[in-house]
C-alpha cells in the first residue's frame, strides 16, 4: 500500500533536510530547476539527480561492483585520497561542454591523464564532505601528518587497465504519494519524450519512479596494454562532439520535461479530507508557534462567535501554536528567529529557500542582500560547507532576528561541519543597514554567490510597473561577484502569462544592466518562487545566472 499523505509529507521534509551526500556537494546546475518544480508539487519528492556528464574511468564499469571500491569509498568520506588501489575509478567528470578545440585538446590528452585529473571538466572540490571525521565517521580527525612525496605518475593505462569514455544522461529518482500521483509524473515524461520511465519499487510503504535519458555513450580511448591512445590528437575535436552533441540533446529533453512538469496540478490526484478542511480557514501560514491567519470563510468574518470557532479549528490542527508574536521557526532542521509583528516573514518560501541550499557548493562565499530575519542565509551556513555568509539587512527588528539566528547555529546539532571550522555561527556575519550603503563597503571581485530576495517596489515593479525593476540593485551587487565568475539569484515580481513565457521581461532586464556594466551572462533557471501568488495572477519570481567580466 502507498504511505499515507501525512506519512508522505513528514517523509519528504526528512529526505529534502538530510545532506547532499554526492561527490559534487550540490544538484547539477541544468538539473536545479526541473528538482525545483517537481519538489514543488506536494506529492512527490526527488530521492536523486544527475543532469547528465561524462567521463573517464578506469574498472568494471560499475562504481559499486567490488570490495576495492567500498573501501576508496570509506577512504574518501574520511577526507582521504581515492583511485590508487584498482577496481573502479572515475576521473575528468564533467557536467558541462568541451568548447573550443582548446578545451578538447586538455580533456583528451592521454600523456596528462595522472598529472590533469580533471582535464578542464568539473573542479575537484577543495572542501571535502565529511572531512572532518575519521574512517568510522564518528570523533574528530587528528592533525595529519605533514604528506608524504606523492609517488611517480604511471603511464596512463599501463597495467591497471584501459581507459574509457562514457557519457550517461538525465536521471532522476522521484518518490510519489500514490499510484495516481506517479502515473501524472509519468505522463509528464512522455509528453516530454523521455521514454526510458517506470516505477522502480512498489512495495512496501513507497513509490519510487525512476526518469533516464536515451543518450549514451560507451568507448576505450587506450589500449589494454601499454595504455596506448587508441586515436590521434587531431580526433579530439570529433571526440568532444560525440559528448557534445549528446549533451545538448539530453538538455533539450530537460527543457522539455520542465514544461510538461511546469503543467501538473498544484493538489496530488486523490487528496482526502478536503471538504471537512473547507469548514476550517485554509489560507494560513504557520511560523513557529504563531499562526497568521490570512481570509476567513465566508460568513465568518464579523461574527466574534464564528471568529472564535475559526480559530479554535486552527489550534486544533496546529497543536504547537501559541499566542506570542515572537517566534522560532524551523525548516530542514534549521532555526530562525521571528518578530511577526516586526518583520516580514513567510514560510511558504521554505521549497525555495531549501532549493538556494542545494545550489551552493562547499567552499562557497555567499552574500545575501535583504536577507529579512535570515533564514536563507542561516540554511545555507547550516547546510553546505561555505567558507562565509554575509547578511544585510535595513530593518532593525529583522536585524536583531538574523543576529539571534546565527545564535542558534551553535547548539544545532544537525548543523554541518567543515574541515579546521568551528561553530557554523562562525561563518556567518550579519551588517544591518541599507544595502546601498553597506555592499560598497564589501570586497570586490570577492563573492562566489549573492542573493538578492528584493522587497517589491509597489505598483513599480511587475509586468505594469514603471520601475527600474531593481535594476540598481544588480549593478551594485556586480563589482563584488568574481570576476571569474560568479552566480546570482535575482528575484522579480511578474505575471502568471510572463511565467510561462520564461520570463522574458525579467531576463532581458538582467541581461541589459550585465552587458552595460561588462558581464556576460548565461542563465541557469527561472521560475516561480514558491507555487503560491502573491496577488491575483501575480508571482515572486527568480532567475538564476552567472555572471562573468570581459
Amino acid at each position: 500500500m502507498p504511505v499515507s499523505p501525512p506519512s508522505f509529507h513528514q517523509s519528504k521534509s526528512s529526505l529534502l533536510s538530510k545532506r547532499d551526500r554526492s561527490s559534487r556537494g550540490f544538484i547539477d546546475a541544468p538539473a536545479q530547476h526541473i528538482c525545483a518544480l517537481i519538489n514543488d508539487r506536494p506529492y512527490l519528492c526527488t530521492l536523486s539527480s544527475c543532469s547528465g556528464r561524462f567521463f573517464m574511468y578506469r574498472g568494471e564499469g560499475n562504481k559499486s561492483g567490488n570490495e576495492d571500491t567500498k573501501k576508496l569509498a570509506a577512504k574518501k568520506r574520511a577526507g582521504g585520497g581515492g583511485g590508487e588501489e584498482g577496481g573502479f575509478e572515475r576521473f575528468r567528470i564533467s557536467h558541462g561542454t568541451l568548447d573550443g578545440a582548446a578545451a578538447a585538446g586538455r580533456y583528451f590528452d592521454m600523456k596528462t591523464v595522472e598529472a590533469d585529473r580533471t582535464g578542464g571538466g568539473d573542479p575537484i572540490p577543495e572542501v571535502k564532505q565529511y572531512a572532518y571525521l575519521d574512517p568510522g565517521g564518528a570523533k574528530p580527525k587528528p592533525p595529519a601528518a605533514p604528506p608524504a612525496a606523492p609517488p611517480a605518475a604511471p603511464a596512463p593505462g599501463g597495467d591497471r587497465g584501459p581507459v574509457w569514455l562514457r557519457y550517461e544522461p538525465l536521471i532522476l529518482h522521484v518518490s510519489c504519494l500514490s499510484l495516481p500521483a506517479a502515473d501524472l509524473l509519468l505522463g509528464a515524461c512522455r509528453a516530454a519524450g523521455l521514454k526510458t520511465c517506470g516505477l522502480q519499487s512498489a512495495t512496501g510503504a513507497k513509490l519510487v519512479a525512476f526518469v533516464a535519458g536515451d543518450e549514451f555513450l560507451d568507448m576505450p580511448l587506450t589500449s589494454p596494454a601499454g595504455g596506448r591512445p587508441l586515436f590521434e590528437e587531431a580526433d579530439a575535436a570529433y571526440l568532444a562532439s560525440l559528448v557534445n552533441d549528446r549533451q545538448r540533446r539530453n538538455w533539450a529533453k530537460i527543457r522539455r520535461l520542465e514544461a510538461a512538469v511546469a503543467k501538473l496540478p498544484d493538489e496530488a490526484p486523490d487528496d482526502a479530507g478536503r471538504a471537512e478542511a473547507a469548514k476550517a480557514p485554509k489560507h494560513y501560514d504557520v511560523i513557529g508557534d504563531v499562526a497568521l491567519v490570512h481570509t476567513l470563510p465566508g460568513g465568518v468574518r464579523g461574527d466574534p462567535d464564528k471568529e472564535r470557532e475559526a480559530g479554535e479549528k486552527v489550534l486544533q490542527a496546529n497543536s504547537q501554536v501559541a499566542r506570542s508574536l515572537l517566534t522560532t521557526h524551523t525548516e530542514h532542521t534549521i532555526k530562525c528567529v521571528v518578530d511577526v509583528a516586526g518583520s516580514f516573514f513567510t514560510p511558504r518560501m521554505g521549497p525555495e529557500r531549501l532549493r538556494l541550499a542545494n545550489c551552493v557548493g562547499r567552499g562557497e562565499r555567499v552574500l545575501v542582500m535583504f536577507c529579512g530575519v535570515g533564514m536563507e542565509g542561516l540554511m545555507i551556513a547550516g547546510r553546505r560547507e561555505v567558507e562565509s555568509v554575509t547578511m544585510v539587512e535595513m530593518n532593525p527588528k529583522a536585524a536583531e532576528c538574523a543576529r539571534k539566528g546565527r545564535l542558534l547555529l551553535k547548539g544545532n546539532k544537525a548543523a554541518v561541519k567543515a574541515e579546521g571550522s568551528g561553530s557554523r555561527s562562525d561563518v556567518v556575519e550579519v551588517l544591518e543597514g541599507d544595502v546601498g550603503d553597506v555592499v560598497p563597503t564589501l570586497p570586490r571581485d570577492h563573492y562566489d554567490r549573492v542573493i538578492v530576495p528584493r522587497p517589491k517596489d509597489g505598483s513599480a515593479d511587475g509586468d505594469l510597473g514603471t520601475g527600474t525593476g531593481g535594476a540598481e540593485h544588480l549593478r551594485l551587487l556586480l563589482p563584488h561577484l568574481k570576476r571569474s565568475g560568479g552566480t546570482v539569484h535575482w528575484y522579480d515580481f511578474a505575471a502568471d502569462w510572463e511565467v510561462e513565457g520564461g520570463l522574458e521581461r525579467t531576463r532581458g532586464g538582467v541581461k541589459d544592466v550585465c552587458d552595460a556594466e561588462g558581464y556576460d551572462v548565461h542563465f541557469l533557471h527561472a521560475g516561480k518562487a514558491g507555487s503560491k501568488s502573491i496577488a491575483k495572477k501575480q508571482y515572486r519570481v527568480c532567475v538564476d545566472f552567472t555572471a562573468v567580466a570581459r
